[in-house]
């Protein structure tokens, strides 16, 4: 049985990624009933490219915003988010997707998510796991957990999306953290699927440098209101991550600099609150024997 699915990709100067990406959901054994590209005021091909291959592909639409220069980077990344979904809610479908545009993957990966969701009623997001070059081959992501979906590559059953509502603009970035946060609390199950193998092809990290985007995360952690007994157990367990000590070193910086400076906290009161009983839970099961995974 077909599903029927609506996908959303905010893009901003992706020429050298975009085709892989479109290339593999045209591959896909279930093609989506409709695929907005949200481009976020790029001044490179990107639109060209997508604007051929919505002429061949009616499913295809560019959507063009002017990028907010007030607003830029993360920010911008949720109110184009908004403006896709803006759209895809107007589409009678049962699921909806993020898809950034400079990944690829297997034909069948939409249709495995599907067999997913048909299995569990309560999984609300779902997604692969993420791999990146290193070298001359791809790795999967140091930070892969089977109880996150990363925002690259987010499904969402559409009454999940529903309870989700907008995508809050965060300087520091988050949209897919705050997303999976607000389905746990609405009892939604947010699951990946280790087996489905994901080639992201340009990393946060290559872009704005390795410790500039732990210092980020870190401050990003802050903004949510995320728990300094969890922001420390969670930096010591990546101590063994490249930058070896430097990454989490520098992520821990980025959270205690918010803390002293008193920084903004960008989301609701209860969804802090709910993240924080969260966290501490993990570092109560963390702290028994035999110990588990806490970020």
């Amino acid at each position: 049985m077909k599903s029927r699915y609506v996908l959303i990709s905010t893009v901003w100067d992706e020429e050298k990624y975009i085709q892989e990406a479109i290339e593999s959901i045209l591959c896909q054994t279930c093609l989506p009933q409709k695929w907005f590209i949200v481009s976020d005021g790029s001044t490179d091909r990107t639109e060209e490219i997508v604007k051929t291959c919505a002429l061949e592909h009616s499913f295809i639409e560019l959507v063009h915003r002017d990028r907010n220069l007030k607003s830029a980077g993360f920010s911008s990344k949720a109110h184009a988010l908004n403006d896709g979904a803006g759209r895809a809610r107007k589409l009678d479908c049962e699921f909806i997707g993020h898809l950034d545009g400079d990944v690829s993957f297997d034909s069948d990966y939409y249709e495995r998510q599907f067999e997913e969701f048909r299995r569990d009623p309560k999984l609300g997001i779902t997604g692969g796991f993420i791999y990146e070059l290193s070298g001359s081959q791809f790795v999967s992501r140091p930070t892969n957990r089977t109880h996150s979906v990363a925002g690259a590559i987010q499904l969402f059953r559409r009454s999940c999306y529903e309870d989700i509502g907008s995508f809050v603009p965060m300087a520091h970035g988050g949209e897919d953290w705050y997303a999976e946060i607000v389905a746990r609390m609405h009892g939604w199950t947010v699951r990946a699927c280790p087996e489905l193998k994901v080639l992201h092809h340009k990393s946060g990290a290559g872009r704005r440098g390795r410790f500039k985007e732990h210092f980020r995360q870190g401050v990003m952690d802050y903004s949510f209101g995320s728990h300094p007994i969890f922001e420390i157990a969670k930096r010591l367990c990546r101590i063994p991550e490249k930058p070896l000590l430097l990454g989490a070193g520098c992520g821990m910086a980025g959270f205690f600099w918010s803390m002293v400076t008193r920084r903004k906290l960008t989301v609701p009161k209860e969804v802090r609150n709910y993240l924080r009983q969260e966290q501490l839970g993990r570092v109560r099961t963390f702290l028994r024997w035999p110990p588990g995974r806490i970020s």
